[in-house]
């Protein structure tokens, strides 16, 4: 039987936020006014500049766009029509050396760099880059969906079923953040969140045939802290869409499913060694931590909110 070493690795929304891009913007200097000469030469340096970056992303789902950033004091629109067209033909010819579509390689001149908020141009570019990552976040939302749907469950205890549904809600939840779709990420979170409670209701639960059932390596803490996590996002998400009484409704729900466990074993015979008692001390202090933590995220959301409201009042 399948058994999870844990609901989720520590280190996965720091990689896929912060270490895994969904594009890699590789910026290279670019002159199309050169010789024909000139620039087979500087053709050849700008493949090779490609391909070693390629290399960095090599095996992973992050696209590499390039960049190509040519020095003009004025707009790309404003250019003439003879230098616009042989700039066309070399970026084009680039493209085919490197075999990249029009949507990885985009031309920007420096006037247009300056004037980026105004530039049609950089609209243009900020809009396909913008386009690029939510179809990488979409395919990534479909990789944990299509693992969900086709990973068989037979042979799993109901405790590992609902730890590999939490998992795979909270991946996908997060994934519906990054595409800016929080009504989606606050359901597929919800979701997670109640995997979480009925990890709890499974491990709490006596078995019916204890030599046919067993449960999972998952502590009450760990499920704690992840929903601890969950907790946090969906509350973000409900002050984001200015639902702050239901961020409460869900802080008094928290607490009330989670603050007292694990809960302590009943002492039975004779009095508890010193060993026994320190133990139990250590437990108090990390429920009382856990505790304090949630109150202190609640209270931030509600200062943050509150600031908001004072601000816009004002204005």
């Amino acid at each position: 039987d399948y058994s999870p070493k844990g609901i989720f690795k520590k280190v996965w929304f720091e990689k896929h936020t912060l270490k895994v891009p969904a594009i890699l913007l590789l910026i290279l200097p670019f002159e199309a006014s050169s010789s024909d000469k000139e620039w087979e030469e500087k053709e050849i340096q700008l493949v090779k500049d490609i391909q070693h970056a390629e290399s960095q992303v090599d095996g992973s789902k992050t696209k590499l766009v390039l960049i190509l950033i040519q020095e003009r004091e004025y707009l790309k629109t404003q250019e003439g029509r003879e230098r616009a067209q042989v700039a066309k033909e070399r970026v084009l010819s680039l493209r085919r050396c490197v075999d990249f579509d029009s949507k990885r390689v985009h031309l920007i001149y420096t006037a247009d760099l300056l004037n980026a908020s105004t530039s049609a141009d950089m609209q243009k570019i900020s809009k396909s880059l913008y386009t690029s990552c939510i179809e990488f976040y979409k395919k990534s939302s479909k990789s944990v969906k299509d693992m969900k749907k086709f990973v068989s469950t037979s042979g799993m205890t109901k405790e590992v079923q609902y730890i590999m549904s939490a998992r795979q809600n909270i991946k996908i939840g997060h994934y519906y953040e990054l595409r800016q779709e929080d009504s989606k990420a606050s359901k597929t979170y919800k979701d997670a969140y109640d995997d979480l409670l009925n990890i709890i209701k499974q491990k709490n639960r006596k078995p019916t045939n204890p030599n046919i059932y067993s449960s999972s390596n998952v502590t009450i803490n760990e499920v704690k802290h992840v929903a601890e996590i969950v907790f946090y996002k969906l509350c973000r998400l409900c002050f984001l869409q200015g639902r702050a009484v239901e961020a409460v409704r869900l802080f008094r729900n928290h607490m009330h499913q989670l603050r007292d466990l694990p809960l302590a074993n009943a002492k039975s015979g004779g009095g508890e060694s010193e060993m026994g008692k320190l133990k139990r001390a250590v437990v108090e202090c990390e429920k009382k931590a856990w505790a304090t933590r949630q109150c202190v995220n609640i209270a931030n959301f509600l200062h943050g909110y509150q600031n908001i409201l004072t601000e816009q009042q004002r204005t």
